[in-house]
């Protein structure tokens, strides 16, 4: 309700107003997937400007609309990929003042790496990298795949509603967890570090951790009972609708490569977003499977002491012993960090 849209553009136009566009309006064009060319003026203030590409004039006000436009955040959904690139990055600066402070990359490979650097150093631009931004798309698009799979077309009809939203909260719930993992490592780099190159960070240990658990999970050393045990968190990725319906029939008709590669990333994701980028690399590539096997089992060992201790449940010394090791063990630094984590 607070938010204002000063300048928005596709394919055939661009519309601009300092005030902000009238969201009815802007709203209507979504609802029947309208192009902003078809934008009706007469629901727009005095003040607002249009422009369609059918002109030269239009057409490059368009082209360099993100450069112009004075907004609090910048988000490329669309375009070329190097719009902004290494020989013309400085045009998105104005007086040493750049058009935006916050670019989110919806657009894979909006910025150059090179423009991304010096907006960063020369402006003091937060850039979200489009690895980042676009990350829930790769995940929707597992889930899109999921459902073909378990279901008929009928079937997904008589759920999708539901399953729609579920997707979303899903969809938010990874959102949140890549932008609180990205911002902890910024910390602790002193915010020094490059919000871009965090975002390459954490891409590159979920991939090496994704990739030691594919050989793993595919390798006669683990066992049937040792693999059936992942299957839980292969649950907890599905929205709960698909769960019911047709969790059932995963084994028959989702191939077993799939299901194998599915469990991989879903491992590593949880290992580094809940551990961090520097305790992965910290790992050795001969060890990063075993541990991210082994660590679901000490996750949910560590939630069910928690649980207990939170409900006042007495512990078994067996438990007590363990919480006071885990305490003694990371306590501190996790109390040190912790109250960081409060501060987001």
């Amino acid at each position: 309700e607070k938010a204002r849209i000063v300048g928005i553009a596709d394919g055939t136009g661009c519309v601009e107003c300092e005030d902000g566009i009238e969201w009815g309006e802007l709203l209507r064009l979504f609802k029947e997937e309208k192009p902003l060319s078809e934008i009706d003026s007469s629901k727009l203030s005095a003040s607002t400007q249009v422009y369609g590409v059918d002109t030269v004039e239009g057409a490059n006000m368009r082209n360099t609309m993100h450069n112009r436009v004075k907004a609090d955040a910048f988000i490329p959904a669309g375009g070329r990929p190097a719009t902004i690139n290494d020989a013309n990055w400085e045009k998105f600066i104005h007086d040493g003042v750049p058009s935006s402070k916050l670019i989110v990359e919806g657009a894979n490979l909006f910025l150059t790496p090179g423009a991304r650097e010096k907006l960063h150093q020369r402006a003091g631009c937060s850039i979200i990298k489009d690895s980042s931004a676009n990350k829930c798309g790769v995940i929707c698009s597992s889930y899109e795949i999921i459902s073909s799979m378990l279901l008929s077309k009928n079937e997904f009809l008589e759920i999708k509603p539901i399953f729609v939203q579920q997707v979303l909260e899903k969809l938010r719930l990874f959102a949140e967890r890549e932008a609180k993992l990205m911002f902890r490592e910024y910390r602790h780099h002193n915010e020094q570090r490059a919000l871009p190159n965090i975002s390459t960070d954490i891409s590159a240990a979920i991939n090496r951790t994704t990739d030691a658990l594919h050989i793993a999970l595919a390798s006669e050393n683990i066992s049937a009972d040792e693999y059936e045990h992942l299957y839980p968190i292969l649950k907890d990725f599905l929205p709960s609708e698909l769960v019911l319906t047709s969790w059932t029939h995963i084994k028959e008709r989702i191939p077993d490569t799939y299901i194998r590669n599915l469990l991989s990333t879903i491992l590593a994701s949880e290992l580094v977003y809940r551990e961090g980028v520097e305790y992965v690399n910290s790992i050795s590539d001969k060890q990063l499977s075993a541990v991210a096997i082994s660590y679901l089992t000490e996750r949910q060992t560590v939630e069910q002491l928690t649980k207990k201790i939170i409900c006042g449940e007495d512990l078994s010394p067996v438990e007590a012993q363990k919480v006071a090791a885990i305490l003694e063990y990371g306590g501190t630094r996790t109390a040190i960090e912790f109250g960081g984590m409060q501060e987001l």
